[in-house]
């Protein structure tokens, strides 16, 4: 199952394996650099990415810019 946090940890690896930050991943995509950053991955239940939540166990998550 794709979760929030499996989201969030493909988007580290592929900004590392270009030899990027998140913050330079958002940027070469288009983003603002800041849409990457640790403090806006928050589901809406106030959950993150580090480990199982409720948004993760059925809920929806949401992205917040």
């Amino acid at each position: 199952m794709l979760t929030h946090g499996k989201i969030w940890t493909a988007i580290d690896a592929l900004a590392s394996r270009y030899g990027l930050l998140p913050s330079g991943l958002a940027k070469r995509a288009g983003l603002d650099v800041t849409a990457f950053n640790p403090s806006k991955r928050v589901t809406t239940t106030g959950g993150t990415s580090t480990g199982p939540n409720k948004a993760e166990k059925g809920s929806r998550s949401t992205f917040l810019p």
